[in-house]
């Protein structure tokens, strides 16, 4: 469907409203319909202007008969430039510095798998992200290491400010590495690389003084403070591995042990030709065993990897960490063939016995999910019960809701009568309440041999496997598990794509499958659609990164493509759209610009970001951060210059006022050293003292009436009876 503001939208791009320059195919009989194609257009030709004025025309008629459209955005008056063509009432916000001079600004990431684990970058809050840069550091926050440096921005109500690095400075670290952080931004993981010299490294290093003591893994906060991820009771393990921090930073979980021999525990075995793997607690396992630890906030340190009955490991046992709830108050992990979970730090329970894969616990801990011998099967932690939900001796895990009530899975098996084909990739839902199997589409075979892919389920998005994380599966689904997305190269409506990616929306409650993605035009695809960048063709996205783009409610979708859907997206370049169901209502927007320019880069460095790219999107989809090259406020860069926003419903941030100029009758009082910083308690009203002099109200001229020592501002008597006005000449 497209409405009277995607064809004004058009039509102003096309009059260079939005970018000078900008090409679009003629609407003239003949014209070539490709994106990107066409001349670029010059002044308005007499039959143009009359559909530029028959627009406004139907779009204000279109106002006075439905009194919803008259509504006006409440943050109209923030909404202007490029602003004013995003949906939802959005508006774009800078989150990077204005004054970040260019340089490439990128998601937090690392070529470095240790202490990692799916991280968002933008907090619960909505106040606070996480962004990084490579070598080329900010120059307003002090203390860069010029190697991997990561910024915290704040928003307030004078807009974005870049508060904080949340890295090691270059005095603490030689060569860091960035590891996870806690949902909320306040605690995170971090490394310190050892620099090889053809020899192994002594993990011992140096002292520091500013909390950095040689090369190991670190939990650090925002103010600074840095310490060893593994300290016990017993001792500290300098090379222990972090695995997760609760989003509070009340809890956190690390694991020890060598790697190479073992096959699990820390991975800093390999890096620094040593592993240690001290026993940390009196009941974990003796020196040299890989074990599992939960840390908590008051300091103390319990061992996870304990057996029912808390019975210890023995020596060469080993255990490996699988999994945990959003509390971190269970813990799934291995010892053998054996899987295990850990309740509040009191009690043991066995799983499975077998040849299992691990396929994820819900936010909660209440369920956990495995395959075991093809089929799914999925255990009560509280009661220990187990139901098996599959049978076909096939399934590949696709998603799992958090709540744990659909599981989404492929089988080449028909599981729902006649529906599918048989030997074909088939997709379908479990729903637990019913205990029912439900046939969506059979997808192709390609979608499964990809990074995303349709079945990363359990090899990437919920693998213990350090470096990998959510953003290498290709589908998305609503807490409740009743909506699902995922992306496809096969034929599942009545449109063709050719074998090129599409998004498709699956609603189980309606059995109603859409593609939200493909060319409403009807016109071949040309391009791929997909929910996250790619990061060797974009140099942005890690598998750790969360992405949200399905909103909670399944009524937003997000995602990236370089075709156009839209008559405004005219640049041929990777663009943001929103997909919007309200009501009976179906729209698709550009978040991004849609007119983008190919700007040459600015720096000479490896892997420059490309423009649009998403970031980050909160669950409730208000907020879509995206990494863009365009203007598209007027304090941000330009040219190519890399930038952060924010497309935020109701958002934008008023300008500040311009300051007035110093002069002989205003002489400037200060400087911006000396004033309050950002955050920093500021006195409105100080009470006299010390050398502050108390302000005294002045009164109007004819209303000064003195009582003794007291001025009281009154209306004199002589001038009352006089008649005159006080102040009047």
């Amino acid at each position: 469907m497209t409405s009277h503001r995607s064809q004004l939208r058009h039509l102003c791009n096309k009059f260079g409203a939005r970018r000078a320059g900008a090409t679009e195919a003629s609407d003239g009989a003949g014209a070539p319909d490709a994106k990107g194609s066409g001349a670029p257009p010059r002044w308005p030709v007499p039959g143009a202007l009359v559909a530029l004025f028959a627009l406004f025309a139907a779009a204000a008629s279109a106002a006075v008969a439905s009194p919803a459209a008259q509504a006006a955005c409440p943050n109209e008056a923030l909404r202007m430039g490029p602003s004013a063509m995003l949906p939802d009432c959005r508006a774009y916000e800078l989150v990077s510095p204005a004054d970040s001079e260019g340089r490439p600004l990128y998601t937090v990431e690392t070529s470095v798998v240790y202490n990692q684990f799916p991280t968002e970058l933008i907090s619960p809050s909505l106040d606070s992200f996480l962004y990084m840069t490579r070598s080329l550091p900010l120059t307003s926050v002090s203390g860069a290491n010029g190697i991997l440096d990561v910024y915290k921005a704040e928003r307030s109500h004078t807009g974005w400010i870049t508060t904080k690095r949340m890295s090691p400075s270059g005095a603490q670290a030689a060569s860091p590495a960035p590891g996870g952080w806690s949902s909320g931004h306040h605690y995170f993981f971090s490394a310190a690389l050892p620099v090889r010299n053809g020899s192994a490294i002594d993990p011992s290093g140096s002292q520091s003084s500013e909390g950095i003591e040689g090369v190991g893994s670190y939990l650090g906060d925002e103010t600074g403070h840095y310490e060893f991820v593994g300290i016990g009771s017993l001792g500290i393990d300098k090379l222990a591995q972090g695995l997760y921090i609760t989003p509070d930073g009340t809890h956190m979980i690390f694991a020890t042990g060598d790697i190479r021999v073992f096959g699990i525990g820390s991975q800093w075995c390999e890096r620094t030709n040593t592993c240690p793997a001290p026993q940390l607690e009196p009941d974990a396992p003796p020196n040299g065993t890989p074990a599992i630890y939960e840390r908590s906030a008051d300091g103390d340190t319990h061992t996870v990897s304990l057996l029912p009955g808390n019975t210890p490991l023995a020596a060469g046992e080993g255990a490996d960490y699988q999994g945990n709830s959003v509390d971190a108050s269970v813990i799934a992990f291995r010892v053998g063939t054996k899987l295990y979970v850990r309740v509040n730090n009191s009690l043991t329970k066995e799983v499975v016995n077998g040849s299992f894969t691990f396929g994820g616990l819900t936010a909660t801990g209440s369920k956990l999910f495995y395959l075991l011998g093809g089929n799914a099967f999925e255990f009560d932690v509280s009661s220990g019960a187990t139901r098996q939900i599959t049978t076909s001796g096939d399934t590949e895990l696709v998603n799992i809701s958090p709540d744990g009530s659909h599981v989404y899975f492929l089988s080449q098996a028909l599981l729902d009568g006649a529906e599918g084909v048989a030997g074909e990739p088939n997709l379908y839902v479990w729903t637990g309440s019913v205990e029912t199997t439900n046939y969506i589409a059979t997808v192709s075979p390609a979608d499964l041999e990809v990074i995303p892919g349709l079945n990363n389920w359990t090899g990437w998005a919920v693998s213990p496997e350090r470096g990998r994380g959510p953003a290498a599966e290709s589908s998305r689904v609503t807490p409740d598990g009743t909506v699902l997305a995922f992306e496809s190269r096969a034929e599942l409506t009545n449109y063709d794509p050719e074998g090129h990616n599409e998004i498709y929306r699956y609603d189980s409650d309606a059995e109603n499958l859409q593609c939200v993605s493909c060319n409403p035009k009807g016109s071949p695809a040309a391009f791929e659609a997909r929910l996250a960048p790619n990061g060797a063709e974009f140099a942005q996205g890690s598998a750790e990164t969360v992405i949200n783009n399905l909103s909670n409610d399944g009524s937003r979708l997000f995602f990236e493509t370089s075709e156009g859907l839209v008559r405004a997206d005219v640049d041929g370049i990777n663009d943001i759209y929103e997909w919007h169901q309200n009501g009976a209502t179906e729209e698709l927007d550009l978040i991004s610009l849609g007119s983008s320019a190919s700007y040459p880069p600015l720096f000479a460095v490896p892997d420059v970001p490309k423009p649009n790219i998403l970031l980050a999107i909160d669950p409730t989809g208000a907020n879509v951060f995206f990494h863009s090259l365009d203007k598209l406020l007027p304090q941000a860069p330009g040219g190519g210059g890399s930038a952060i926003y924010d497309a935020r419903i109701n958002g934008g941030i008023p300008s500040p006022p311009s300051p007035v100029p110093c002069s002989e009758s205003r002489p400037c009082k200060g400087s911006a050293a000396h004033l309050p910083q950002f955050g920093s308690p500021v006195s409105q009203r100080a009470a006299p003292s010390g050398n502050v002099k108390a302000h005294h109200r002045r009164c109007r001229r004819g209303y000064l009436v003195k009582k003794g020592k007291k001025k009281i501002c009154r209306r004199h008597k002589k001038n009352q009876k006089s008649g005159k006005k006080a102040g009047s000449r």
